[in-house]
């Protein structure tokens, strides 16, 4: 029996991308069992009061510079939006993320290349996410069929599919999530522990008792700064 993890994640976070490709990296190693949850993480902001940290002046200016370094540490391709605002507060992610809990529900499979596709065109090539034809974009690009596509996004404004979200966004919300990533892991002895944040894998591999062996990129930077 292995431990198992949970990761709550909104596409509108990069560092949400991050927790998501680090921990698939693990599971292949036979870490632990993944779990994937989709959730709004604007209703977890409006229940904490908490403010996006790009929102904020000081926050901002490191959150560019730290991105650009954790996109080579991580061997991934993070580029900024040209407009994080639009992107991320006007336009949103509430019918991305609907969708993603409908695809989970209908063909679970396709979570994984769905959402990865999605951070791509949010986080990497500066496109938008949010529209209809956005989501036929990226339902198209993971293969799945016209009709599969439509009636996923005739799901999205279902009582099903939006309870499901809000059960999972209340979920993490009761469990002390104040943003995302939101990952809760459980030992084999019943323990458990949270942790927010996309650089937590040396203390959740401390906690179920694995070797931290670092990014698992392969162009991982081995100098120390």
């Amino acid at each position: 029996m292995l431990p198992k993890i949970t990761l709550y994640y909104d596409v509108v976070s990069p560092y949400s991308w991050i927790a998501f490709e680090t921990l698939l990296r693990y599971q292949q190693k036979k870490y632990f069992d993944l779990t994937l949850k989709p959730f709004f993480l604007g209703g977890v902001m409006k229940a904490t009061s908490n403010r996006a940290p790009a929102m904020v002046a000081a926050k901002g200016a490191h959150l560019v510079k730290d991105l650009d370094f954790s996109s080579k540490y991580y061997g991934m391709n993070i580029v900024h939006p040209k407009d994080f605002f639009e992107m991320a507060i006007k336009n949103g992610t509430l019918q991305t993320q609907r969708f993603l809990v409908a695809l989970q529900k209908e063909k679970e499979e396709y979570l994984i290349p769905a959402s990865r596709e999605f951070w791509t065109r949010l986080w990497s090539k500066q496109e938008t996410g949010h529209s209809i034809d956005d989501i036929i974009a990226v339902g198209k690009k993971i293969g799945l069929s016209e009709d599969l596509i439509k009636k996923l996004i005739e799901k999205t404004s279902s009582f099903e599919v939006k309870d499901l979200i809000k059960k999972n966004t209340d979920e993490a919300i009761n469990d002390g999530a104040f943003g995302a990533p939101w990952i809760k892991v459980e030992r084999e002895d019943g323990q458990s522990h949270s942790f927010f944040g996309s650089d937590r894998m040396p203390q959740i591999c401390y906690f179920i008792d694995k070797p931290f062996i670092g990014s698992l990129a392969s162009n991982e930077i081995k100098s120390k700064i």
